[in-house]
């Protein structure tokens, strides 16, 4: 991965086998993500995302440690992925390693102050997942056909 400090490994020690893979999952992800928003572009992304297969069973690692473990190492990269990015990478992980309800990207906006602000989060189970529970009292939730070009997200 990348160089991790002493505490770093120590954390790295601690994780489970399954954890580990979510980790490796996120980095690969948040690569790949980063690369195909800019070549691709939103849509694309999205719906190549989307055209993974979820493994349908019942999963060893629950949605909230999935999604604790992939914020995590997002933490840790040397770049900062906006919530865009980090929204894409974790529902690739939930398609990936989630095996009940299909993990929904939702998109919203609000005014603050005279701009627009645009943001990112991932639905599964019925839920948020990894971001604050009332995030769509925030942002008011609208469908991607009104994203304007070059909406950028906080």
């Amino acid at each position: 991965m990348f160089p991790m400090s002493s505490a770093s490994r120590r954390k790295w020690r601690s994780l489970s086998n399954d954890e580990r893979r979510i980790a490796k999952t996120a980095v690969s992800s948040s690569l790949s993500v980063a690369v195909q928003l800019r070549l691709r572009g939103y849509r694309r992304t999205r719906e190549a995302i989307e055209r993974i297969q979820t493994r349908r069973g019942e999963s060893p690692v629950s949605l909230q440690e999935i999604s604790r473990v992939a914020h995590g190492v997002l933490r840790r990269l040397p770049w900062s992925p906006n919530c865009l990015e980090r929204s894409l990478v974790l529902m690739r992980v939930l398609r990936r390693r989630h095996y009940r309800d299909e993990p929904v990207l939702r998109l919203g906006v609000r005014r603050q102050q005279d701009a627009l602000q645009f943001h990112a989060w991932v639905e599964a189970d019925g839920k948020v997942v990894g971001d604050r529970a009332n995030i769509a009292q925030t942002f008011r939730p609208f469908g991607e056909e009104h994203l304007p070009p070059g909406a950028r997200f906080v």
